[in-house]
């Protein structure tokens, strides 16, 4: 078949780390698509299966001729300086876009953008209050989208928690950087905080089920597992070769002190310090999200334990020396 023909998917933020593992699980299945980049890339080279779509999604676009779905992977996290341009006014020209082209819109928001709750079990029903502004941008990122399905819109909406996987160059993540933290001694126990964690893997696999399964539009998904803190510190340590130092535990009197004491040296150095209040609320947090509701209205499930995949990924950092 023609590969033109082929072509019916278009993924934004596509060279991104959710993009990309996005486009090699799609190419590996033969899929022809299209990857829109705000400017030229070379990541895709090498696969025959991708073509490259330069856009810039802070303006009105037009999607390209045979496009039926669209995975809008894009957004910022850190950049506030264009957070509202690329997260909100991005969103609404996708959505504007696939509205003239009778797309199906895939759009990834963030289990983050249920912000501040006093429930201890968060599921869908949940009421957003999202606080900071990442939060705030995916919330009217997703309300934008919730306006287009009311104007005939074909959209799923998929919340994945914290996404972790193996990365070519971690040292910016901080995921990886409490990976090192309880390999290295530094990580302490605050509380019995549960961390709400999904492996890119299963994002990706809820991602292709939501774009390719027959069910009404406009409904939104999270995707994660819990894990408590404690619990992944004893797994990190026993992976070979084992750490024998036992991890200390701070009451969380002390812990609040001595964050406090931390965030007025680093701020008076203009720096970001290794534990801030928000990292402590993080760390003593007992709230876990529910996926119940993709599990039971789609085929999605776990292919493997949150566990398993902890070990790969340490067991990759460990074997390129990135962990001790």
């Amino acid at each position: 078949m023609d590969n033109e023909l082929n072509k019916k998917i278009l993924i934004t933020g596509a060279t991104g780390f959710i993009g990309q593992h996005l486009v090699r699980a799609l190419s590996q299945q033969g899929t022809h698509f299209y990857a829109l980049t705000r400017t030229a890339s070379n990541i895709f080279d090498n696969d025959n299966s991708v073509e490259e779509f330069i856009a810039d999604i802070t303006k009105p676009l037009t999607i390209p001729e045979g496009v039926t779905t669209i995975y809008h992977c894009a957004g910022v996290i850190n950049d506030l300086k264009n957070m509202e341009a690329v997260n909100i006014g991005g969103t609404r020209n996708i959505v504007t876009a696939t509205l003239q082209k009778d797309c199906k819109l895939i759009y990834v928001s963030s289990a983050g953008t249920v912000g501040k709750t006093k429930e201890k079990i968060l599921d869908e029903r949940t009421p957003c209050h999202p606080q900071n502004a990442y939060e705030i941008s995916k919330y009217k990122a997703e309300q934008i989208v919730l306006a287009g399905i009311k104007r005939g819109l074909k959209a799923h909406i998929l919340r994945p928690v914290t996404i972790f996987g193996v990365k070519d160059n971690p040292e910016t993540d901080s995921f990886f950087h409490l990976l090192k933290s309880m390999r290295n001694g530094l990580y302490k126990n605050i509380g019995h905080g549960m961390y709400n964690i999904v492996h890119i893997n299963e994002v990706v696999k809820a991602l292709e089920i939501l774009g390719e399964i027959d069910i009404p539009y406009g409904d939104t998904y999270i995707a994660g597992n819990a894990i408590a803190y404690e619990d992944m510190d004893r797994l990190v340590k026993n992976i070979p070769p084992t750490i024998t130092k036992k991890t200390q535990t701070i009451p969380y009197p002390i812990a609040i002190v001595v964050t406090a004491i931390l965030t007025a040296c680093y701020t008076l150095i203009n720096k970001k310090g290794p534990l801030t209040f928000s990292r402590l609320k993080a760390l003593t947090s007992k709230k876990v999200y529910s996926q119940q509701k993709l599990i039971e209205n789609t085929s999605f499930k776990n292919s493997l334990p949150v566990e398993e995949y902890l070990k790969i990924v340490c067991k990759d950092y460990i074997g390129r020396s990135l962990l001790s």
